[in-house]
């Protein structure tokens, strides 16, 4: 269901927001393997009230993340509006979250139900009543296996832009709070994430309850006027004076330093940004450069245009020459990029508080535009660097992928083509179409020439490093029980089958290449370790 305003859940709502109109999806809040533990923001677990964001920023990422979803591609369409001009939002999101938050039975392992935790005026404050009541269901994810694992909210949308959307947010905080054991990371470009988000959570909760919970604003840019040029939200002086105010009130804090455009004097910058966002009062420091290239956005199957994130910052830049063409240097120039990195790491990295241990607050975000640079930042990743992105992936699933050496043609080749071993079809039926009109697929025997090992190995490969082309909640492993009968499987791919969705996709990867191993153990020699 797409529908043009979210009213489903009892709270009423607007059907316009921020000049953009409102459109809604059948998409659930919750994500509980978010790609967002690689960036150390999250534990695993995200929460999102929204797809496309009530501001609009113009370097924002997530079109690109969510684009090739069906209903937004619609939404778009049917519209006839760009990703940046429309608010996407999620179908009741408390309903859902509550849902996902507790289980029918009852009582959970501890012997609590919601019944015991909330009381009747919170579950009518979330519109949680009649039909709707969750009293008889029991709490998931209450216990010492939960306490002290974070959900960040939110990876999509900004959890405050408006007073609407913030008191959602309270909302959804106070289930985390009350339903799991769970803490939370907040973060927003709006003051609203104190003036309405922290100081209705101290007014509902006890002290000890709303610490659990950590709120970060973005301050990537100081300077009022150049922000205002990229991002069209409250300016960062008022940004940090919401900051301020939640250190000073006694709330947990961290720092968001993101996007930070190159900058004349690295050093200067790092100094006042610590300054500004007072890193000594701050759990940790995020920082990220701006980590987009130059290029144009082709349209898709549908021809809705894809938004340039590079060209629409750029063109907000216009009236700050200096800042335009030092953004534009890095952006078209892979060299010019590497040194703004290293330069602006290096600066924050030496304005960055210790803590008691010796250990930098700064954790930054660095995304590899090629496999030559990644030596030097692996240097330092126990001095806060986190490498992030699609090299960076393909750089560590690069152990997994088969090399000639690594198969024994006359034991792969043709009983991966006859499909007369358990699983081998199944395999074969993945295989791009190119290369099994190469193997002549169903034509007889194929002969393990040389020609017909370099197919192979290219479809092996295909299909091991499938997991790094798909989106986050697509099926990245190639298990399916019923198409893999007969196949024995290792120690080590059960175990890590046993974790079920919470593998990264290079994790998948390497589930991949041993389910291959698995189905021909003859054929693929076996990775140690």
């Amino acid at each position: 269901m797409i529908s043009e305003t979210v009213n489903c859940d009892g709270h009423p709502v607007t059907s316009t927001m921020l000049g953009k109109q409102v459109f809604s999806v059948n998409s659930g809040p919750y994500n509980a393997h978010s790609g967002f533990v690689h960036k150390r923001l999250s534990s695993g677990p995200t929460f999102t009230s929204g797809t496309a964001c009530a501001f609009s920023c113009r370097y924002c990422y997530v079109e690109a993340m969510v684009r090739k979803q069906a209903a937004v591609r619609k939404i778009l369409r049917d519209a006839g509006r760009s990703f940046d001009q429309v608010v996407i939002r999620r179908n009741d999101p408390r309903g859902q979250l509550a849902l996902v938050l507790t289980r029918p039975g009852g009582r959970n392992e501890s012997g609590v139900r919601v019944e015991d935790i909330l009381q009747p005026d919170v579950t009518e404050r979330w519109g949680l009543t009649g039909k709707r009541s969750i009293s008889s269901r029991a709490p998931r994810f209450i216990g010492e296996e939960f306490r002290g694992k974070v959900v960040f909210g939110s990876p999509l949308v900004d959890v405050a832009a408006t007073p609407e959307l913030a008191r959602e947010t309270v909302d959804l905080c106070e289930m985390f709070l009350l339903l799991t054991s769970y803490d939370l990371r907040l973060l927003s470009k709006s003051p609203n994430l104190a003036s309405i988000v922290a100081k209705d959570l101290a007014d509902r909760m006890p002290k000890e309850t709303r610490e659990r919970v950590i709120f970060g604003l973005s301050t990537g840019t100081l300077d009022d006027a150049v922000a205002a040029a990229i991002e069209p939200v409250p300016p960062p002086s008022k940004r940090l004076e919401a900051l301020h105010w939640l250190q000073d009130t006694g709330f947990r804090t961290y720092g968001m330093l993101c996007p930070i455009l190159p900058q004349v004097n690295p050093a200067a910058y790092a100094k006042a940004a610590m300054a500004a966002i007072r890193a000594e009062k701050c759990e940790n420091v995020w920082a990220e450069p701006v980590n987009f290239r130059a290029g144009k956005a082709a349209k898709d199957d549908d021809e809705v245009a894809a938004r340039n994130s590079f060209e629409a910052t750029l063109r907000g830049l216009a009236k700050h020459k200096k800042e335009a063409e030092r953004f534009q240097n890095v952006a078209l120039d892979e060299n010019a990029w590497e040194q703004y990195c290293r330069g602006l790491f290096e600066a924050l990295l030496a304005a960055a508080p210790k803590r008691m241990n010796g250990q930098t607050k700064l954790i930054w975000m660095q995304y590899p535009r090629n496999f030559e640079s990644i030596p030097h930042w692996l240097g330092f990743e126990a001095n806060g660097a986190v490498l992030l992105g699609a090299i960076m992936s393909l750089y560590r699933a690069a152990p997994f992928v088969l090399k000639r050496a690594g198969i024994n043609p006359a034991k792969l080749v043709e009983p991966l083509v006859s499909g007369a071993k358990p699983g081998a079809a199944y395999v074969l039926g993945m295989f791009p179409k190119n290369l099994r009109a190469e193997l002549a697929v169903g034509a007889g025997a194929v002969p393990a020439t040389e020609d017909a090992c370099k197919a192979v190995i290219g479809g092996l490969n295909a299909i091991i490093k499938r997991p790094l082309k798909l989106d986050e909640g697509e099926q990245k492993s190639i298990y399916v029980a019923d198409e893999l009968q007969g196949v024995t499987l290792s120690a080590e791919t059960r175990k890590l089958l046993a974790r079920g969705q919470g593998l990264d996709a290079v994790e998948c990867v390497r589930l991949n290449r041993l389910l291959l191993e698995d189905v021909f153990p003859e054929g693929i020699t076996r990775m140690v370790g």
